[in-house]
This record gives structure tokens, sequence and C-alpha cells, in this order.
């Protein structure tokens, strides 16, 4: 599907939305210590293993090669998704929800694209709803 609007020039920002990501997630341990290195690890794995995952479902699911809407979008995935959870579950964990976050993100572009009663250009309604309410439950 392509998505019409979208700027592929705009997509390299995502690195300094990762950035600030960075910089928000770890305080939530309140020091500077193992547990906030954990949630830096957590928070990292969980960003590349869902934008794989976005990339690898998309490819599957559309037998079209993804671009680089998809990419960005899996890493927000990944992001959104181990807010809740980025001081409670191990490195490994995290990867085990970021490839579960490339199914449910493909899943949920593909059923609000059918509405259109919102203009939505780069999926940010579905990848932030699917993801967040995701992550909460896995609290």
């Amino acid at each position: 599907m392509a998505l019409v609007g979208f700027n592929t020039a705009f997509a390299p920002m995502i690195f300094n939305h990762l950035i600030g990501w960075f910089s928000f997630n770890p305080w939530s341990a309140l020091a500077f210590n193992a547990s906030a290195m954990t949630v830096v690890i957590t928070t990292f794995l969980a960003a590349a293993s869902a934008m794989l995952s976005t990339l690898f479902f998309y490819y599957i699911d559309s037998k079209k090669n993804p671009d680089v809407l998809y990419a960005v979008n899996g890493i927000l995935i990944g992001l959104i998704m181990i807010t809740p959870l980025a001081g409670f579950v191990s490195p490994a964990s995290s990867v085990v929800l970021g490839l579960l976050g490339g199914p449910l993100f493909v899943y949920g572009s593909k059923r609000f694209a059918t509405h259109k009663r919102y203009s939505d250009l780069i999926d940010l309604f579905p990848g932030h709803l699917v993801s967040g309410i995701f992550g909460i439950l896995m609290i």
C-alpha cells in the first residue's frame, strides 16, 4: 500500500525521536544504576526487533518490499510498546515483545486503512493504538 504524501526525507527524524526516547525511558528508574542500563538495553532491543518484525511481516503479507515508512513505524511500535514495560522485563523478553509488535502493526495498519474517516498518512494512529494497548496489557 503506497502512502501518498509521505516524504521519506523526514524518515531520518525518527533517530532524533529515538534519542529522545533513550533520555525518557531510563529516567523512569530514577537513578543511574544497573536498572537504568537495563532499561536502555530493553528499549533498544524492542525497537530493533519490532522494526525487523514489521518489515518481515509486511513482506509476508503483501509480497512487496517494504519501504522506509514501515521501518520507521516498526521502530516506533517497539518504543511505544516497551515504554510501560522497560524496567520490568529482561532483554530477551523485550526482543520477544518487539517481534510480536510487527504483525500487530501490519494488521492494525491494514484494518484501519479501510476506514476513511481520518487522515493518517504515516499510520501513527494504528501504531500508537495497537502497540499502546498491547504494551499496557503486558504489564
